[in-house]
């Protein structure tokens, strides 16, 4: 699960693309590291796709009644009476059927206007973890359920270019209403097809994320970071030894289980040296 010293994970990260699917294909287990974000409640303090739909019902583009359709979903998970996943299902049902009609160029006008207002409201942790991973030569990869356009401006305003999101169907510059691949459903179908594609060592990599869907990214990965996470990944972390961060404002609580003790830890007793290190010595400055 990797090594002392020199960082071996180390490598050219290499231009990535977003995906359009999932093809078939051997998960490649020889190539650099990569680490893996949950972007909604991991990276960003709120969620986006949320965010993006107040911003797409402000420019005249969704009625009002799309962001209404999921209140009840959206306050029983907000009261924590109920999971994020179903929320997010019941949110894209009720935008996805308001996309038809709509120009690609429009969402991506409302998509980027949002995140040039809202990028940096993220968490301290996961933003300098993405900075010291860049450092460190690991690939960045973000795999979330907002669509695919908010993904998209997200990971361009923090320079990655390999992303997946929520997919919709688009012909002619124009979007069909079809919903054709929602990630937030099987992220672990994620991992492998980017670790395909471009040859990631996943012994090597990591996942962080704050939900139950994110612990299956964590099963195939040398380590998992469980970030303010809901009380199911919380449960499976100290099940499994993953480290859990708890980022409460301007505090920072690391800990997992060892046998059967659970104590705080260091970065460096998890993450490789040179990756820890680096994190380390950012969050530092920044306190």
């Amino acid at each position: 699960m990797g090594g002392e010293g020199k960082n071996p994970w180390a490598g050219d990260p290499g231009a990535g693309v977003s995906a359009p699917g999932v093809t078939s294909g051997a998960v490649v287990n020889t190539g650099i590291g990569a680490v893996f974000f949950d972007l909604d409640g991991t990276w960003f303090r709120w969620q986006l796709f949320d965010e993006w739909i107040r911003e797409m019902i402000r420019l005249g583009l969704f009625p009002e009644i799309v962001y209404a359709m999921a209140k009840k979903e959206r306050l029983a998970y907000q009261n924590r009476e109920a999971p994020f996943g179903d929320w997010v299902k019941k949110q894209v049902e009720a935008y996805s059927g308001y996309m038809r009609g709509i120009k690609v160029a429009d969402v991506k006008f409302a998509a980027h206007q949002m995140i040039a207002e809202k990028a940096k409201r993220v968490h301290v942790f996961t933003r300098e973890l993405a900075s010291a991973a860049k450092d460190c030569g690991y690939r960045r990869v973000i795999i979330s359920g907002s669509p695919q356009a908010v993904v998209e401006a997200f990971a361009e305003a923090n320079g990655i270019n390999v992303f997946l999101g929520t997919e919709h169907e688009e012909r002619n510059g124009v979007y069909t209403g079809v919903t054709t691949k929602e990630w937030v459903n099987d992220k672990a179908e994620g991992v492998r097809y980017i670790a395909g594609r471009y040859g990631i060592n996943l012994d090597r990599s990591i996942v962080i994320g704050d939900g139950r869907t994110d612990a299956r990214m964590g099963e195939l990965v040398g380590r998992m970071i469980c970030f303010n996470p809901e009380k199911p990944l919380r449960d499976l972390a100290l099940e499994n030894g993953w480290l859990v961060a708890v980022e409460k404002k301007d505090c920072l609580h690391l800990y997992r289980r060892q046998g059967d003790v659970t104590r705080l830890v260091h970065l460096d007793e998890y993450l490789p040296e040179p990756l820890a290190n680096n994190l380390m010595d950012r969050l530092t400055a920044k306190s």
